[in-house]
């Protein structure tokens, strides 16, 4: 019975590295516009902002995924009798060829976190230099629009003004 378990626990991992890669490739997507684009023009924050919510909702699958590795996980618990569960304590109380199999995969699943979190930390940091430049530019709009107002004051109004003095 506990190999069945792990068996579907491996099942999950294998989904959740499934969308795991596809997390990647949308991190990379993100890393690849943040780097090229200038995100004064709308269209590239458009851009962003689909690859956002693309990762939101597979960061929802994984979510979705882990509750039902929860919920293997607290049965594989109670039938072997252990007060904690992982990958390690399997692996020593219950040596098989299916804990060596769950070990490899959480192993691929650690490798590709670290990859995607590596990519974030680049592609945060790019966002942050792109939305310094165009503060920048705000702050350059800004400067010209104070000079204008300046230079060509606002008309004067030659038509009358009504004052409504009840109010």
């Amino acid at each position: 019975m506990a190999g069945e378990k792990i068996l579907d626990l491996i099942d999950h991992y294998e989904q959740q590295i499934l969308i795991y890669r596809d997390m990647y490739a949308v991190v990379e997507a993100q890393q690849q516009l943040c780097a090229e684009a200038d995100f004064g023009v709308g269209d590239n924050l458009n851009k962003l902002n689909l690859l956002l919510s693309k990762r939101q909702k597979q960061m929802d699958l994984i979510e979705g995924n882990q509750a039902e590795v929860g919920v293997i996980k607290e049965s594989l618990q109670r039938e072997l009798c252990l007060e904690e569960i992982n990958v390690e304590t399997l692996t020593r109380v219950s040596p098989s060829p299916e804990t060596a199999q769950l070990q490899a995969v959480v192993q691929r699943i650690e490798s590709l976190l670290k990859d995607i979190s590596t990519l974030d930390t680049k592609t945060q940091k790019l966002l942050k230099v792109k939305l310094n430049l165009v503060k920048q530019e705000m702050g350059k709009v800004q400067t010209a629009k104070k000079v204008t107002r300046a230079y060509n004051p606002a008309k004067r109004q030659k038509e009358g003004i009504f004052i409504d003095g009840s109010k």
